[in-house]
């Protein structure tokens, strides 16, 4: 999961908290469009699988950062993890989708 720094008046560290109190929480990759050193420390600290400046998004890295996310989750869970493998949380993860999407259509509409 790819989950942004800056959630209008909400902090993705704080959501990150959050999904990570939670069974079968994906690997979480925290974005921002500022290469702030702090915020990479604190979202590490918090568990999330790696940290990408807005800025150096690409496929190359996309893919590399994901690759790398798959790798680790595997090692951690001692199995195969598909990407395509059902998962009894996906509600969950689905419901924290649409809330992100309504958080940044109601910030960034205005």
């Amino acid at each position: 999961m790819f989950l942004d720094y800056r959630l209008g008046r909400e902090d993705g560290l704080e959501w990150l908290r959050e999904f990570k109190c939670r069974p079968d929480c994906p690997p979480t990759v925290i974005m921002t469009g500022e290469g702030n050193e702090t915020v990479a420390v604190r979202a590490m600290k918090l568990g999330a699988a790696d940290y990408l400046a807005k800025q150096r998004i690409s496929g190359e890295v996309i893919t590399r950062i994901v690759q790398e996310a798959m790798d680790a989750r595997k090692e951690q869970a001692g199995s195969t993890v598909r990407m395509d493998a059902p998962r009894p949380a996906a509600k969950c993860h689905k419901a924290c989708a649409v809330r992100v999407r309504l958080v940044a259509t109601a910030e960034y509409s205005k």
